[in-house]
């Protein structure tokens, strides 16, 4: 190679070094941040380990809904998930029977066939025998947790327990048409509790099965009683078994003590946002967890000692609504030349609004007392004769102890009882329940 041809490469070698040098120094500064100290990253750490002990360790006593009483049904429950269960047979026949269950229609979800036209598959019956039986153990005991624990990593049936509903469903059809009412009431309340207990002392996800559960064993029940069959001693004992149900549902304190330790346990893994927040995964862990306590320090200053509906008001007022599951940019704030405090305010500030999600489920669990105790006025109702359900005067007075400002009931011998504002969930209307002086 010549001299003049070493030259012009050399000279082209400078110049294409120079021109990267130049587009380097044009980048934005990925500038390292220093958000948290060493001293809160031991804090975080012992503050996590504390939510997951006081979670692990919680018993869950309850009233019993049946004598004779027995013990903790928490292991029961657990049948639930358990991949060698022989629910799962149950669970597997259930969806397949699924559509035999709902009418016809054009967009979902189709409403369910009436019990009297439920076409019977006693097949099926009889492979969820294991189930009923499970049902009612939990009725008979005095504790139960759910088996959606925080720290339970194995859930092969987590929502097979949706089909539990149907599941009683096809046992109480032949008893609807042997016109035995009572005891097929008492198999939905049984579920009932057994459907409670699912969403006790548990992540948000074992409280929205469990409140979805309890939806459609609400239905069966008023359908129960509605039927002009249903007798005026099967109201009492409808009535005694809501009291009871009313008085032991899952409280939401349960509910956001688990998803704290869930949380904890998610930042103690390897991928606890999908995205990273900092690069920098030991900084990450320590900001979710501060977020997580900023959080927790709203809900103490809004619920603690406070009514359902005073806790939800509160948090539903300090909210900042963020897309669920959309993860924040923080790239811009940790390139810009705002200080370390000023990006770690506006990071932690941002991850304690993702924990929105959680006033929504408790929206969820005020919704299921508005229709349990729609479902107690109803039978209160069905213990009254025709003419005394009718006379407005009566039907006030006997229903009195049940509603107040937030359940409206007018003088109409049936009508639509709508939920309160404030216990609908999001954007979507309350579903009206229904009351009604039935003709025996």
């Amino acid at each position: 190679m010549t001299p003049a041809v070493d030259s012009r490469i050399a000279r082209i070698a400078i110049a294409v070094v120079a021109l990267l040098v130049i587009a380097i120094v044009a980048l934005p500064s990925a500038r390292h941040r220093n958000l948290v100290g060493s001293y809160e990253r031991m804090r975080t750490l012992a503050l996590t380990t504390t939510w997951q002990i006081a979670a692990k360790t919680q018993r869950c006593p309850r009233p019993p809904l049946r004598a004779p009483t027995t013990g903790d049904a928490t292991a029961i429950l657990a049948r639930m998930i358990d991949p060698q269960s022989p629910l799962v047979d149950c669970m597997r026949r259930l969806v397949d029977v699924d559509k035999d269950m709902h009418e016809p229609c054009d967009k979902g979800p189709c409403p369910m066939i009436p019990l009297a036209a439920l076409e019977p598959h006693p097949d099926v019956v009889a492979a969820c025998a294991p189930l009923f039986a499970a049902i009612e153990q939990v009725a008979h005991a005095t504790a139960a947790c759910s088996p959606e624990r925080f720290d339970n990593q194995n859930r092969p049936l987590t929502f097979g327990a949706m089909s539990v509903p149907r599941a009683v469903r096809l046992r109480i059809a032949p008893l609807i048409a042997r016109g035995e009412l009572g005891t097929a009431a008492r198999h939905v309340t049984d579920a009932m509790r057994y459907a409670d207990d699912y969403g006790r002392a548990t992540p948000t996800i074992g409280v929205m099965i469990s409140l979805a559960m309890t939806r459609q064993l609400v239905d069966t029940l008023e359908e129960l009683l509605l039927d002009p069959h249903l007798t005026a001693d099967d109201a009492r004992a409808i009535g005694r078994d809501l009291d009871v149900l009313r008085a032991t549902m899952p409280p939401a304190d349960d509910m956001v003590r688990h998803e704290l330790a869930w949380t904890a346990l998610l930042i103690a893994g390897e991928a606890i946002t999908g995205e990273s927040v900092t690069g920098d995964l030991h900084q990450d862990r320590t900001l979710w967890v501060l977020s997580t306590e900023r959080w927790l320090a709203r809900y103490e200053h809004a619920c603690r000692g406070a009514a359902l509906r005073d806790c939800i008001e509160r948090m539903a007022a300090a909210e900042r609504w963020t897309r669920f599951g959309e993860p924040a940019d923080f790239t811009p704030a940790l390139q810009s030349e705002l200080d370390d405090g000023s990006v770690r305010e506006l990071i932690v500030e941002r991850l304690a609004d993702d924990h929105w999600l959680l006033t929504d489920i408790a929206r969820g669990l005020a919704s299921r007392e508005f229709a349990l105790t729609v479902l107690r006025m109803q039978a209160e109702l069905r213990t009254l004769s025709t003419d005394e359900c009718r006379d407005p005067v009566v039907r006030h007075a006997r229903l009195a102890p049940w509603h107040d400002g937030d359940i409206q009931v007018g003088d109409a011998a049936e009508q639509a009882i709508a939920a309160p504002a404030w216990q609908r969930i999001g954007r979507r209307r309350g579903e009206p329940r229904t009351l009604a002086c039935v003709v025996r």
